[in-house]
């Protein structure tokens, strides 16, 4: 039992908890890769379950943090890496080579996984037997037993990783639910399972993105007010819709009245 006095609640609420969503393309990738375009959230561990993360080289912003070592990517291939990783990470970035070394002993701000959506899909291949780098004319399925184990396995990871001091962010394909006209009844996290409904339950901020319309500077939107799509904004800092958002701009309105660097960050909203 541990009692929880207003500095313990203030220092929760610094950090960005963040699972975003959205059709491919709509730029989930470089809203996690923003991270690393200002010191309030940089350095960044991005973590990369075949996110798309091969369109960060087309932003001359993320190549160069990459060169300085403010974005490092790491690419994954299954879930038991990440023990590794949370280990360093919950142990302060120390004890750990090499990974500690990736940072010049600098420790991460921001930690990223994209995406939640393929990581599971990964956990599930391998459960029925399968590689996910080998072609498979037959394709085998967990057991009924597994798909409460593979619950528990993503809701436990969902809750020690938004626990975790950094800013965290997850993302995650969309799945669209359509009625019997083939109307659009719902947009939610494309997970397996009750996944779907649980894992936005340990973030704070839930968002969704969309396109922006085509006379909009920015190429994205992102909503945290609709009707129709599970999001959510439980810091009560950040506003129902965000064009073209960035992680240094969310920061700073989570920062917002109590000063520091990341009221420095322009925030177009």
């Amino acid at each position: 039992m541990k009692h929880l006095d207003l500095s313990d609640l203030q220092e929760q609420s610094e950090y960005l908890r963040l699972l975003v969503y959205g059709e491919p393309g709509t730029g989930k990738t470089w809203l996690g890769a923003s991270a690393a375009l200002h010191e309030a959230t940089s350095p960044v561990l991005y973590l990369d379950y075949r996110g798309q993360v091969a369109s960060i080289a087309a932003n001359p912003q993320y190549v160069a943090a990459i060169e300085a070592k403010r974005l490092v990517i790491l690419s994954l291939s299954d879930y038991a890496e990440l023990n590794l990783l949370y280990t360093w990470l919950a142990r302060g970035c120390t004890q750990q080579e090499p990974i500690e070394d990736l940072f010049d002993g600098i420790a991460p701000k921001t930690v990223v996984l994209d995406s939640i959506t393929e990581l599971q899909r990964l956990e599930i291949l391998r459960r029925g037997g399968n590689s996910p780098n080998s072609f498979i004319a037959e394709v085998g399925r967990p057991q009924i037993q597994d798909w409460l184990k593979l619950l528990d396995q993503f809701v436990l990871l969902a809750r020690i990783m938004f626990d975790l001091p950094f800013h965290v962010v997850f993302t995650a394909l969309e799945h669209v639910q359509l009625d019997e006209k083939d109307l659009v009844q719902a947009h939610r996290i494309a997970m397996q399972g009750q996944a779907r409904h649980q894992l936005p339950a340990y973030a704070l901020t839930v968002m969704r993105l969309v396109k922006a319309a085509p006379n909009l500077k920015h190429f994205n939107e992102g909503l945290l007010s609709s009707r129709r799509s599970r999001v959510k904004d439980q810091t009560g800092a950040l506003p129902s819709k965000a064009i073209g958002p960035t992680i240094p701009q969310m920061v700073a309105l989570l920062h917002k009245d109590k000063g520091g660097e990341a009221n420095e960050v322009d925030i177009p909203f």
